[in-house]
């Protein structure tokens, strides 16, 4: 049985963009197996560094370059990650050129781009639909339940399964993952 690729998620951010645009792709050869590492908040030279060691160990302890989806907005960390001896696919220079000329714009390269809030309406909105949700979980209330869009009953399975650990996992600096 062939060994599993090795795939790794590198971002600046959460890592999400890299791991659903990736998973997105790599679905597309679903008779292959891969192993997962993800990488967030790769922000800074050394964490840069970092990940880049490990990229190139994992290159040389596997016989194969591993592949990169890359979502760094940085030039300069950005460039150092192109060093890592992997097969990269980066999304913000396979893409931004060809949007740039098509809008005939120039990109602002925001770190924040994808996860800012920018519709602060709709920002609130999901806000207060997860403040109601965690109000209203597990039965703790019944107050204000005819406001519900939808209101989900069943069985507790386990208390991590909340929505507060889910929007946490979302939102607060993940360590780094293999799967």
């Amino acid at each position: 049985m062939p060994q599993p690729r090795h795939i790794f998620y590198i971002s600046d951010r959460t890592g999400l963009t890299a791991e659903n645009i990736g998973e997105a792709l790599l679905n597309q050869f679903g008779n292959l197996e891969f192993k997962r590492y993800t990488y967030p908040f790769i922000n800074t030279v050394e964490k840069a560094k970092e990940v880049i060691a490990k990229v190139n160990a994992n290159a040389e302890a596997n016989g194969e370059r591993p592949i990169a989806f890359v979502s760094v907005v940085d030039d300069e960390i950005r460039n150092m990650i192109k060093t890592a001896n992997a097969y990269q696919i980066n999304f913000f220079e396979t893409f931004l050129g060809a949007l740039e000329k098509e809008l005939n714009a120039e990109a602002t390269l925001a770190a924040q781009g994808h996860h800012s809030i920018g519709n602060t309406q709709r920002y609130d909105a999901r806000m207060e639909a997860v403040n109601f949700s965690l109000n209203h979980d597990d039965g703790v209330s019944d107050k204000n339940l005819q406001e519900a869009d939808v209101i989900l009953m069943g069985y507790r399975v386990r208390a991590k399964h909340r929505p507060a650990f889910i929007l946490r996992c979302n939102t607060v600096s993940v360590p780094p993952t293999i799967r």
